[in-house]
């Protein structure tokens, strides 16, 4: 924080009720965050449960944070489309039924590199973890956070823009989802590296 911004922040406060108040409305900072999250969880569990199987791939909520989209054939375990909370999904893999490290491997072979492609921008992870890829924070509403969201500023919009959040998102899976080519893909890596 600038020093021009923070004189500007201790200027707001001159009484100790406006402290006060500030201070309370910081403590309630994750039950607000917590309010707005799920009003996109309820509305996200509305839309994927209503939509059921698209093109092989299934919804399952394990859990008010954890969204997975597998393949029918191979279950919740094998790799998967999967988000924790909202702001990073990428592709998730259940490291004790199937070979995280084959599947990283395989992932940056030229045949297999188009699957990277289906997200906007990667945030590598190590070859024996479970997180293959992920996307963190890519969501756009005209804002300075713009393809940069952290789990605080994006809750915002989870909760007040909740119909737009659920837009984007669905755009992101479909890129996966609705190209054969990328499904037919992770069928294959789901079964080299199935344990």
């Amino acid at each position: 924080m600038s020093r021009e911004l923070l004189l500007q922040a201790i200027s707001i406060f001159d009484s100790p009720e406006k402290w006060n108040s500030f201070l309370e409305v910081s403590s309630m900072k994750d039950a607000i965050k917590l309010s707005w999250y799920n009003k996109l969880i309820v509305a996200a569990k509305e839309k994927f449960q209503k939509e059921g199987t698209k093109n092989g791939w299934v919804f399952q909520s394990l859990g008010n944070q954890d969204f997975r989209w597998y393949l029918e054939e191979f279950g919740p375990k094998s790799l998967c489309i999967r988000t924790c909370y909202w702001d990073e999904y990428g592709l998730w893999v259940d490291t004790h039924a199937y070979d995280a490290v084959k599947i990283h491997r395989m992932l940056r072979d030229g045949r297999y590199s188009v699957i990277l492609s289906s997200l906007h921008s990667i945030d590598e992870r190590a070859a024996d973890n479970d997180w293959k890829i992920i996307e963190s924070g890519d969501y756009y509403f005209e804002s300075i956070y713009d393809g940069n969201f952290n789990r605080d500023t994006l809750s915002w919009y989870a909760g007040n823009k909740t119909v737009e959040f659920l837009t984007q998102f669905s755009k992101k899976l479909d890129k996966i989802r609705d190209d054969e080519n990328i499904t037919r893909l992770i069928v294959e890596l789901n079964k080299e590296a199935k344990r």
